[in-house]
């Protein structure tokens, strides 16, 4: 389950008594059946869980998590994070506010420099820094927003494990 302390990007863990192979393969059978607004996609050991696209909001979470074999049990080690478009374009708006806040300091250095009022480069500095802050606590916001899906994402797992731990005594 995802730790309780805000983080960019929560993790996911889970150690099981049955070996890899069989929680991927109940993974495989189970998991589509008993959660329709969840989709699962694996590569390999690699699982990647999201919110169906009818439910899903740009806070939605995603879980990327590989099963690994360790000695005889399966250990699940994962992290949710933001969607992948999401997480592009903050990149980009917080990239494109600390250029714009970089060139307000300069604007205004060089207003100081020349002697003239340097206000409107403080001004302008003074919003580009609220707005990376802002931007900064985006993902926090957005998770907060996230908890009940990422609850619904983890109790289908656990579901999925119940199984695969019956089958397996």
């Amino acid at each position: 389950m995802p730790t309780a302390a805000a983080e960019l990007q929560p993790r996911y863990f889970r150690d099981l008594e049955c070996d890899a192979e069989s929680v991927l393969q109940a993974l495989r059978r189970d998991f589509k059946a008993e959660s329709g607004a969840i989709r699962i996609e694996f590569r390999g050991a690699h699982a990647q869980v999201s919110v169906c696209p009818e439910d899903s909001r740009w806070w939605s979470p995603w879980l990327t998590f590989e099963v690994i074999e360790e000695e005889g049990h399966a250990h699940i080690e994962g992290r949710f994070g933001s969607k992948p478009a999401f997480f592009t374009m903050w990149m980009a708006a917080l990239a494109l506010s600390l250029i714009c806040t970089f060139g307000a300091a300069i604007f205004g250095y060089s207003q100081y420099v020349a002697e003239q009022s340097p206000m409107a480069g403080i001004v302008a500095f003074g919003i580009g820094t609220v707005l990376c802050f802002a931007l900064a606590g985006l993902p926090l916001l957005g998770q907060g927003r996230a908890r009940t899906q990422m609850r619904k994402i983890n109790d289908a797992l656990e579901d999925c494990y119940r199984v695969v731990e019956c089958e397996d005594h």
